[in-house]
């Protein structure tokens, strides 16, 4: 995979020996005039910090921003095998960084009529599943559909927020 962006520098405080230090601006000391330390002084510069240094390119540019999100989705839906009124539901985080707790929501709906049960989805790591059991109770054989959605209401920032949703059954 290539990556394309613009590298951009963080800006991190050095401190160099004052012995070491050389002035361009005919300073003999090499000091700013508002130095309070003699022994060090501390200059500006920019750098890339090593963690930034290990990240792919794409994630300093604003195109490539949203390949580092956080992306939730639901991988699979059953039945509880011991008990029918429950769904068992596998959720994963397949982006690159780690998703804050949040909600699954399971909305039942027969004729006009519609039901909702949730269940708390935890902080997932990059990369991470689980599976989450939701309680539905005897709705699951009455219904005409059957709604999921991680994420509801919208708390995380994804790289991907349509992948969010799954019927049941499939």
């Amino acid at each position: 995979m290539a990556y394309t962006g613009t590298l951009h520098c963080f800006p991190i405080n050095l401190e160099i020996p004052r012995d070491k230090l050389r002035s361009k601006c005919g300073d003999p000391n090499g000091l700013p005039a508002l130095h309070r330390r003699p022994s060090l002084v501390k200059r500006q510069l920019g750098a890339v910090v090593g963690l930034f240094a290990a990240l792919p390119l794409a994630a300093a540019s604003p195109e490539g921003a949203a390949h580092m999100k956080v992306d939730l989705t639901i991988e699979t839906v059953q039945v509880a095998p011991a008990n029918p009124g429950r769904l068992r539901v596998r959720v994963a985080n397949q982006g690159l960084s780690p998703a804050v707790e949040t909600q699954l929501t399971l909305i039942y709906q027969r004729g006009g009529n519609a039901a909702v049960r949730s269940a708390v989805v935890p902080m997932l790591q990059a990369g991470e599943r689980q599976w989450l059991v939701v309680e539905a109770g005897s709705l699951l054989r009455e219904a005409d559909k059957v709604l999921l959605k991680i994420d509801d209401p919208d708390r995380v920032d994804e790289s991907d927020e349509a992948n969010n949703g799954a019927e049941f059954p499939r």
